[in-house]
């Protein structure tokens, strides 16, 4: 497998016994190697996950989107557009499947009372709901997901593209909050 080398990974961290880590990977210490040995010895149930916080998302997003500290949303913050929120904003992030199969994705993505309505895409095919998913809520809600379960992923580096593409009408802006994104391994 060769990783581009100007692609931005997050960081990884595995942590095994050196006695389990020996006896599995057999001394081998390449991460996509780890991982698919991991899989195979574990079964189904490997994820892929990133706090929004510490990924770097792909260059070409529209809008302005930044890291945002808050304590009321999981992981203590979000990746945001707040500073100048508006429709048809979008942000990709790449993220490396190791293993071929189906997959679930979650996003943490919190509801507020100026959030807007996101669609999803990966890899540029639409994926979820036709029409998005619709984040408004007049109490804010730092625990809410989205979930999309039966995504079938070939092992490889894929690009998550988040739209705003409306607001609900009763909704005060356009401000999407995307806290972490984790893929989990079904099949």
């Amino acid at each position: 497998m060769v990783y581009p080398t100007n692609a931005p990974f997050p960081a990884v961290n595995i942590a095994v016994d050196p006695v389990l880590q020996s006896r599995l990977l057999d001394g081998n210490t390449d991460l996509e190697q780890a991982l698919i040995r991991l899989d195979q010895v574990g079964g189904i149930g490997q994820r892929v996950s990133v706090n929004m916080l510490t990924v770097a998302p792909v260059a070409g997003a529209v809008g302005v989107w930044a890291p945002a500290i808050n304590a009321a949303h999981l992981c203590n913050g979000a990746f945001d557009n707040g500073a100048a929120d508006a429709l048809n904003n979008e942000f990709s992030v790449d993220l490396f499947i190791p293993t071929a199969g189906t997959w679930t994705l979650l996003i943490a993505a919190p509801q507020d009372l100026d959030a807007p309505i996101v669609q999803l895409f990966l890899d540029a095919v639409q994926i979820g709901l036709a029409a998005g998913y619709d984040l408004y809520q007049a109490a804010p809600d730092p625990d809410s997901f989205i979930g999309i379960s039966g995504l079938v992923i070939a092992a490889g580096l894929h690009r998550l593209r988040f739209l705003v593409s409306g607001a609900n009408a009763a909704s005060a802006g356009f401000v999407l909050r995307v806290n972490q994104i984790e893929f989990r391994r079904t099949t």
